[in-house]
This record gives C-alpha cells, structure tokens and sequence, in this order.
C-alpha cells in the first residue's frame, strides 16, 4: 500500500505533501543527523517559505555540524519570510533575531548595510517611477528582492507590474532554430527545419493515443512557464503540445491541443485543450481539463497554415494552461513534486509544427510568478467579486442558477449543498436528443449516493412549455431549472450568465464540498453515440480526484461505522468505547461532516481538560458537575494519555480536593443509594426522594433518568458523569 501511494503522490495521482519538517526532527531526536539534513534540505525544495523548517534545519546545523553559516543564513531567511507576512508574529521575530546575532556577530553592521542598500533601491525606483520607466522599477526591485532579499521592494515591484501587465523576466529560446541542440530526441519523430522544429508521427488516426516526446536538457525546481505557437490542422495531427514533470516516458504531465475532428456535427470548428497526468505504461491518462477552444480557420490562416499560441504556467502546485490569450483552465495539483521533472514537446499520431518555443524558469524563492499569475488572472476578470475568469469559475463559489421553475427537488441556494459534491449541467431537450445525458446523471448520482453527490441541471428557457411530459419519459435526477428569460432576444440568463452559447451543450460544472468550482468541462459524448454503461466521462477523473482528496470513501465508511453504533456508545458517555472512530474523524480534515468534527471536539476537549486539571476542576465546579473528574481520569487512564509530572499531581490533588467539597459528598450517597438499591434494600420511591434532597448537575441528570424511565438504575448512575460530560 505504501508503495502505490508513493507511486500515486509521484504521478500526481493524489497523497499529500510529506511532513518533511516531522521526518528531519524525528531523525535528530533519533541521532540520525545525515538523514536529518536530508529531509530538512528537501523540506527546503517542497515548503520554500516554511518558517518552522528553516529554523530547526539551523539549529541541526549550528549544534551538530558546526555550520553556523550556513545556520545563520537560515535564521535570516526565515525573519524576511516573518517579516514579509500580512500579521507579522512580532514575538517570534524578536526570538529568532536573538538567536541569529548568537551565530552572526556582525548582524547589526550587515542589517546597516542592508537597511541603506534598501533605501538606496527604493530612492532609484521611485525616480523611475516618476519617469513612467515601470520596466526599470521591476528591475531594480526584482532584483534587490530575489538576489539580495530586500523582501520589502516587492510591493513597489508588484504596483509597476500592475501598471505594465508583463513581467521583466527574459524568457529563453528553447529550440535555436538551426538544431536541436540542448533537446533529448529519441527517434526520428521531430526535426529542426529553420525556423520550424517538425514533428511527424506515422498517420492521422482519430481512434488511437500513442505519443513521441522531445524533452528539454533543462529540468527546475521552482516555478517555470512554456509557450509556443503550435501548427495543428484539422486532420493532420491528432494531439499536440506540451510534456512537463516528466518522471520517465510513462510518467508525465501534459498540456494538449486536440484540433477539430473530421465529419464533426455538433460544433465543427471546436478543438479542445486537455491538462492530463500519465501513470505509467499501458496505463489510460487522468484527465484534470477538458476545455473547448474555437479553432475556426477562415481567420488568419495563410497558405502556410494556421498558428495557435499555447502557454503553460506552473506556480507553485498549480497549472494554468492558456489557449490564443486566453485561460483554457486551471488545476491545483497535491504538491508541487509532482510537478518537478523535465519538460519539452508531445506530437499524437499524425504530423504537426511548433516555432517559437520558448520557457522561463524562476528560483524557488522567487515571487514573481505568483504575483504575475495575479495580474494575469485580474487582467481577464471584471474586477467584481464573484465573476467569471474569461468564463471560468474555476476556484469560485459560481452565482446560483436563476430559474422560473422547478421539478423534482427545488434549490435556492448551493450553501444547500455544502459538505458534498454538487454537479451543475446545462442541456436542452434537442441536445438530449442528438446526445442522450439522462441516463448518465442517472448514473452518476446513483454512484455518488453514498458521498451525498447532489445534481442540478438547468434546461433551456426554450423547453419550458413541455417539461412535465418529457420529464416522464427522460427522468433527470435532482433537482431540474427551468432557465430564466428576462428578454424577447437571446437564452436564457443563467446560459448567457455562463456563456453556454461559447461552450455549448452539455456543459458540466462540477462544485467541491465549499461550493468552489473544482472542474468544468464537457463530458466528452460524441453525437450519435448514445451513452452506456459504465459511462466514461471527462468527469470521472477530477470527481475521483474529489473524492479521494476529500477522503468522502472514509468519510462515507465512518458515518456507517457511526449511525450502526457509534453515536449511541458516545451518547452513553463511553467515550474510550468509540475513541477509535473520533481519531478516524480528526483524520477526515475538512471532508468531515459537522457531527464528525462535534464528535471530535469531544475527545479534544476531554484529553486537554486533563492537562489543566486545576482549570478542569474548577470549571467543572462552576457547572456544577465537580465529580466528572474522576471519570475524565478513567478515561485518560483507559486511552493511555501521558501526562507529565506536574500535570499528574495537580490531576491527583484535585481529585482529592473534590472528594472533601459538597458535591463530592453529594455523589458518593448517590453510589450508595444505587448499590443499596441495587440489593433492594430501598424501593424506588425512596431512592428519588433521597436523591431530590440532594444538590449538583450529576444528581439531576440521574434524576432526569429516572423520570425518563430508564429501568436499570446502577447502570443510570454509573454512566451519568460520562453522558454529562459528552453532553456539557
């Protein structure tokens, strides 16, 4: 299992960044100091600005390796990160600053250096700023920034860069137009040819997917961007376009261009643009983007063909992939790992061409490209919360169909949906028609009823009259829209509002557990070719992705676990009886449903309460439930909870304190009149009157049971402090 899910986390097909900081501290508590620094500098590579990190990387390397360099370089890296930040933890500051003048005497003349270094630069971009040289700005504070780490230039480097739209960065010519000089070309399958590096990969054939590379002698470990123009005609080539986090041949990630097929009805002048992951050999791709692009020919095309302009930008563990300008769409891959290999060129069976093929690779701590895919993204929005990226939702909450009726189940909101994966769909009866969807949602929430997977579809404004009749005979799952149409001219204001006349029918969105658009798409039926069983879709992909990440196959095996027997042993106040299945809730993170995390906050709340055993005491007496303690104890004691000395005799000394005060007393004659009752020495009618003379929270719950009519008293009463304790 271990080894599948290392393959899986390196092919990008899920697993979570490594705790590398956990790794390296677990190593030098063990003495292992080699293995230490291993997984502290590759901690490096992964969490560029991982404070915690740095800082016991420094310390391994002042106190173990004699190293107070390279220690101090540390430290100082990780106050500009601390500094930088949008709350700096001023405390914290000032403790690492100590530490580094410890290793660096010469601090303070280096921060005077520094401090005039940034002054001086910031002087210079303000005179530039004033000449309207922007470009300059740029330049002197990306690199005062990036090379000096005068983190506090970036905001005038950020302003310029808002005012420019373009980056200074100078991109390099990956392909020199004379060879292929630099590149790692196996085979015959591409050729320089002047300006044009050609690939030719035996013939056009629509039905199959093999593939030839060329990859770029370059490989990076920060972010980086690929762009080329990209000669790619109807029935020439089948697929074409970029290869990145190369692993091995069979091991990669691939932006795709696939041109408009041959005898296509539906839209012919409709290419797409896919973002796949390849697993292995004989293995089929993950498919993240699935995005329509116009490719229609009469404009600019010469006689020597039509040129497309592609674009591949990795920030971080992010991909965004962008078709003629605009974004074809976005991924957030698990790590940025999976993203590290090298990268180049792809040509499917057929031939194609690429020119101008170039690439821009940053440092690690380089924040540019962040801040340049900010402006990029700002650039094609309309600046309003809320709005669509070039028609994308991708990492939104979208605006909520507005519809002039329903059928089936009825929506006002997506907060309706919250907590599990919703899919929103536009179709139209003549799309159904020529494109049968139906049985396929069908499917698919059939398939996702046991993560609570919700669908809306929306159907033209057009179909509006006939619904009820077709309904009857293509029963569509969820809740059914009508559109909304506020004008004689045009569709629908939820089509328009989602530019479904630009991507056509059906359209596809699918909602993460926050509402956030995760994926949008097209699901890739062909028309005349009814879907069937098991319904392969470009869905399948980024709903598994959903699901595995959000851990919703966990998540759906606990609330089994839960409902069958679990509530009832916590409710019982057994806490260590289902302490197993509350662990396995911390473990489902933000994929836990509400009663899970209440469920949790249990076994939280009870374990800290015995590190603070004066406070525990102390508010458990203002609640009037002082006695719980003990069975807070047992249940420390049952689940093996270490606790420190001091913590251990305060725990002691206040369950001594509790035995000598009212309520204490109060409860042990509750035990005994149990037991007495329990050997009929008493009848029923005296236990209550007993218990009624007597005062605290724990005597009215038992109280509160008996009136209830629970029959078997000493269980009552043994149980009472843990239900009270569950419930409190």
């Amino acid at each position: 299992d271990w080894i599948l899910a290392l393959r899986d986390e390196v092919e990008g097909r899920g697993g979570a960044e490594r705790p590398y900081l956990v790794w390296g501290q677990a190593a030098a508590e063990a003495g292992e100091f080699a293995v230490a620094s291993e997984h502290f500098e590759r901690g490096l590579l992964a969490s560029p600005d991982d404070v915690e990190l740095r800082v016991s990387f420094a310390e391994l390397l002042a106190d173990e390796f004699e190293n107070p360099d390279r220690a101090a370089k540390l430290l100082d890296e990780a106050v500009s990160i601390l500094e930088v930040a949008e709350a700096p933890d001023e405390k914290r500051i000032r403790d690492l600053d100590r530490r580094l003048r410890k290793l660096d005497p010469d601090r303070d003349d280096l921060e005077a250096v520094q401090r005039d270094l940034a002054s001086a630069l910031a002087a210079l971009a303000d005179r530039y700023a004033s000449a309207g040289l922007d470009r300059m700005v740029m330049d002197v504070t990306w690199r005062g920034a990036v090379e000096l780490e005068l983190d506090a230039l970036m905001p005038a480097y950020e302003a310029a860069l808002r005012r420019v739209g373009e980056g200074p960065a100078i991109w390099e010519l990956a392909y020199d137009e004379e060879s292929l000089k630099g590149w790692v070309a196996p085979g015959t399958t591409f050729r320089a040819d002047g300006r044009l590096l050609r690939a030719s990969y035996g013939p056009y054939d629509e039905e199959h997917f093999k593939y030839r590379m060329l990859r770029l002698d370059r490989v990076t470990a920060g972010d980086f961007s690929l762009e080329a123009k990209v000669q790619a005609d109807r029935g020439d080539v089948n697929f074409c376009g970029f290869v990145f986090g190369s692993k091995g041949p069979g091991s990669f990630h691939a932006a795709l261009l696939f041109p408009p097929r041959t005898g296509e009805e539906r839209n012919p002048d409709i290419g797409y643009v896919d973002l796949a992951s390849w697993r292995g050999e004989g293995v089929p791709p993950r498919t993240w983007i699935h995005a329509p692009v116009d490719m229609g020919e009469d404009e600019g095309r010469s006689s020597a063909g039509r040129w497309w302009n592609m674009r591949l930008d990795v920030v971080g563990n992010e991909v965004l992939v962008w078709f003629e300008g605009r974004l074809a769409g976005a991924w957030e891959f698990t790590s940025r790992e999976v993203l590290w290999g090298s990268f180049g060129l792809l040509c499917g069976p057929g031939k194609c061409a690429f020119r101008d093929v170039r690439f821009l690779a940053r440092s690690p701590r380089d924040p540019a490209g962040r801040i340049e895919r900010e402006v990029r993204l700002a650039a094609i929005g309309d600046g309003t919360v809320g709005s669509a990226l070039d028609g994308s939702w991708r990492g939104r909450i979208p605006p909520f169909p507005r519809t002039s009726r329903w059928f089936g189940e009825e929506r006002t909101s997506w907060e309706e949906g919250f907590g599990s994966p919703q899919v929103l769909v536009f179709w139209s009866q003549e799309q159904n028609q020529r494109l049968p969807i139906d049985g396929w949602l069908r499917s698919l929430q059939e398939r996702g009823a046991r993560w609570g997977t919700r669908i809306v579809s929306i159907v033209s404004a057009f179909d509006s009259e006939n619904m009820e009749s077709y309904l009857e005979a293509h029963p569509f799952p969820g809740a059914v829209g009508v559109d909304e149409r506020a004008k004689t001219q045009g569709m629908g204001q939820t089509f328009e509002e989602y530019l479904i006349p630009r991507f056509g029918m059906p359209r596809v969105i699918l909602l993460d557990l926050d509402g956030k658009v995760l994926w949008e798409g097209d699901p890739g039926f062909a028309i005349g070719r009814e879907p069937r069983p098991p319904y392969s879709s470009y869905l399948d992909d980024p709903m598994e992705d959903l699901i595995e990440r959000r851990k919703l196959r966990e998540l759906a095996r606990w609330r089994e676990a839960w409902d069958a027997g679990g509530r009832q042993t916590l409710e019982a106040g057994d806490l260590p009886g289902v302490s197993e299945l509350l662990l396995e809730a911390e473990q489902l993170g933000q994929a836990g449903s509400e009663e899970a995390r209440r469920a949790h906050a249990v076994l939280v709340a009870s374990l800290g309460a015995l590190a603070d055993a004066e406070g525990t005491a102390s508010s458990l007496e203002r609640l009037g439930g002082a006695p719980a303690l003990q069975t807070l104890a047992d249940w420390g004691e049952v689940l093996e909870v270490e606790l420190d000395r001091d913590a251990s005799k305060a725990l002691s000394r206040a369950l001594r304190d509790i035995e000598k005060t009212a309520e204490g007393e109060a409860w042990r004659r509750v035990k005994a009149l149990g037991a007495r009752y329990g050997k009929r020495k008493i009848e029923l009618a005296e236990l209550t009157q007993e218990l009624r003379v007597l005062e605290g929270a724990l005597v009215q719950a038992v109280l509160a049971g008996l009136e209830s009519g629970e029959e078997d008293v000493e269980e009552l009463i043994r149980t009472t402090p843990g239900r009270w304790l569950v419930l409190e």
